[in-house]
């Protein structure tokens, strides 16, 4: 009933639009809601009936046609330093009166400011605790940054989501905007018909900061939309039309719709309108890049792991007084004061921070790749000596390095997620070769590089490639199968082949001579690609979702398999020693398995992540996202709780953690009785091995 009731009212107020509407737009002084004596108009507001736009007169008054077929509303854009308890009013609620009342709000005053992005809360399971630490999270942060305002860019999600989503917000002391998701697109008389009848209007603009921001909807999605791209475009014209020249424009939208440098958006050219940026989400990556003059910004969801394992995330954008944005993403949750940690041989700053790119050495020299999740130019390889941890040399990059480096006793090799890829010299750094791989601009490269045999393997995809390391030649490339979704997986040989998988699509085998595709692994287990499988001989062991199997290489036949039930979803390979499989979970810690009868032999618990990255997972699951290593007869993992674990390998007896406090999302190195651990904020650290 309460559906029809929503329903029904928004089929009477686009009913009603067939008339003239008008309101007045003023400063309300004494915050009642109401114009009392004395109460200023405000002049040179602009007003909306989704597709007419007018401005205020002196007197604050507007008048709108009022008279096409998506007039459901009369929406404000809100002025620079203004803020209001809605700034939308659907047309036939107010019986002919649409008064909007200004309050001043400081933060959003013309000249530098901030604003928050979340995305992709997917708020479908109803409010649930990490739902509320976030919110309580979020309302730290604004209040710490002073942010003009919050934008959710869109899946907020589901008929539950939308309805449940506004409550934990309430008191977070920020104007806060919506776009609308593909997952917001729901049942009803169309797709945004519920959307509507809470957040208002689909497509609308703000002002803050002297910046003008437009949110522009998801051109499809779960149902479909009563909206056109080019009845957007046209309100679109007439809403920049009122801006004076020059204005600093910034867009936001569940998706990014343009890939290339031209943002003409229903024949609207947003360039020539001076846009500064396009922030999204809807891929669940944190992904920033430069589109010829216009900044780029997908963010993964505040509250859980991404799709390519990226990790939860505010991201807080600041704006110069140009218009000129810059990001400053935080990972979430929330750090609570300085970490605690136990002492270190030595712990030095990486100049970047680092994801799944574990610490390796080759040359003598210890090498870390970083990312660069704000490009400030911190993407690279950085080598330091392995004794001291005193800095050798940094070779940037132009992305994130996000995953695993290689090297020779002559290069270290690294792959961005822009595609490029990089041979350096390890004595001091210099550019050996680079090689710019065809892949899409999104998702993006997670993957990392594998040098085997003489060869490089690097890319996914069709872009995945096998390169002569010491030139760049390439020996083919093509791998015979798509990328769909990102994945922290790397290339693994066996059997002449190379098996690698995409997430949400498959796990793939590529002939490693010819390039060819051998074999494609689509069911349910496999399309899930979040882990690395691990060779033995001539068969690879695939953690997969909650299961583990033993594959043929070259035929993709199953061998064996075992239900497991945790999840496996982490990034990890499996570690085979001493007769058993350790495998590191997103859920269970690090599991032994006996290797001929696949029972489980014990289990070394860790504790609560400190970040999430494994795809969807959030508080209070403990996930370990890098593999095991083995040194001698101790096995050690690096945990998202921010400790280093150490086990028996026999019985899984600790035997000893170190806590270094901050997220741990690689695999650890061991090497002359030292450990070497990359923690998620670019710190270094050399433990003794005890």
């Amino acid at each position: 009933m309460k559906h029809a009731l929503l329903f029904g009212a928004a089929a009477l107020w686009a009913a009603a639009a067939s008339a003239a509407v008008s309101g007045t737009v003023f400063w309300d002084t004494d915050g009642n809601g109401a114009r009392g004596a004395g109460e200023a108009p405000c002049a040179g507001a602009a007003v909306s009936d989704g597709l007419n736009v007018v401005r205020t007169d002196a007197a604050g008054r507007f008048t709108l046609p009022a008279d096409h077929g998506k007039a459901r509303f009369v929406s404000l854009s809100v002025p620079d330093g203004a803020r209001v308890a809605r700034h939308w009013i659907p047309i036939g609620e107010q019986g002919g009166g649409y008064d909007f009342a200004l309050t001043a709000w400081a933060p959003a005053a013309k000249g530098a400011h901030t604003f928050i992005q979340i995305t992709d809360t997917e708020m479908s399971g109803g409010e649930q605790p990490h739902y509320r630490a976030m919110a309580e999270d979020l309302k730290a942060l604004a209040g710490a940054e002073r942010a003009a305002f919050v934008i959710h860019t869109g899946d907020i999600c589901y008929e539950r989501g939308l309805k449940e989503h506004q409550a934990l917000f309430k008191g977070l002391g920020v104007p806060v905007f919506w776009c609308i998701g593909n997952h917001d697109l729901v049942r009803g008389p169309y797709g945004e018909a519920l959307y509507e009848s809470l957040y208002g209007p689909a497509w609308y603009s703000f002002n803050a900061g002297g910046t003008h921001y437009v949110v522009l909807p998801m051109p499809g999605g779960d149902r479909r939309p009563s909206y056109t791209t080019q009845e957007v475009a046209a309100w679109l014209r007439n809403d920049l039309a009122q801006l004076p020249a020059g204005t600093p424009l910034v867009v936001f939208c569940h998706d990014l719709l343009f890939t290339g440098e031209r943002f003409d958006y229903g024949g609207v050219d947003l360039v020539a309108h001076n846009l500064k940026a396009w922030l999204y989400g809807h891929w669940h990556i944190n992904r920033i890049r430069r589109q010829g003059g216009v900044l780029t910004v997908g963010t993964n969801a505040p509250e859980k792991g991404g799709i390519d394992s990226a990790v939860s995330a505010f991201r807080l954008m600041r704006v110069a007084a140009d218009g000129a944005p810059s990001s400053d993403l935080r990972y979430s949750p929330l750090p609570k004061g300085e970490p605690a940690r136990d002492p270190t041989l030595w712990s030095v700053p990486i100049g970047g921070g680092t994801l799944f790119a574990a610490p390796i050495l080759a040359g003598g020299r210890l090498l870390v790749g970083t990312t660069d999740e704000n490009l400030r130019g911190e993407g690279g390889v950085t080598a330091f000596d392995p004794a001291t941890g005193k800095r050798l040399w940094r070779a940037p990059t132009r992305a994130s390095v996000k995953n695993a480096i290689a090297g020779d006793d002559a290069r270290v090799y690294a792959q961005d997620d822009d595609g490029w890829v990089y041979a350096f010299a390890l004595k001091d750094g210099a550019k050996v070769w680079e090689s710019k791989l065809p892949n899409a601009p999104l998702p993006g490269l997670v993957s990392g590089v594998t040098l085997a045999d003489g060869v490089l393997y690097a890319g996914a995809g069709q872009s995945l490639t096998a390169f002569d390391p010491a030139t760049g030649a390439k020996r083919w490339q093509g791998g015979g199968w798509r990328l769909r979704e990102g994945t922290p997986d790397r290339p693994v040989l066996a059997d002449g082949a190379v098996i690698l998988g995409s997430h949400w699509d498959a796990l793939c085998a590529t002939d490693a001579a010819t390039g060819k595709l051998l074999w494609r692994k689509a069911d349910a287990n496999f399309r899930f690609r979040g882990s690395v499988a691990a060779p033995d001989g001539k068969t690879v062991w695939v953690p997969a979702r909650e299961s583990l199997f033993q594959v043929e290489a070259r035929t993709g036949k199953i061998l064996r398999s075992k239900a497991l039930g945790f999840s496996v979803e982490n990034g990890g390979q499996p570690l085979l020693a001493d007769g058993l499989i350790l495998l590191t979970t997103v859920d269970a810690g690090l599991v032994a398995l006996d290797r001929k009868c696949l029972e489980e032999r014990w289990r070394l618990p860790v504790g609560e992540g400190l970040a999430f990255s494994a795809p969807y997972s959030h508080s209070p699951m403990r996930p370990i996202q890098g593999s095991a290593i083995r040194a001698g007869d101790t096995v050690i993992v690096a945990a998202s709780d921010g400790c280093v674990h150490a086990a028996d390998l026999a019985t899984g007896k600790r035997l000893w953690r170190k806590r270094l406090g901050t997220p741990l999302l690689g695999t650890p190195l061991a090497h002359g009785g030292r450990l070497y651990v990359a923690d998620l904020l670019g710190t270094l650290h050399c433990l003794p091995l005890e």
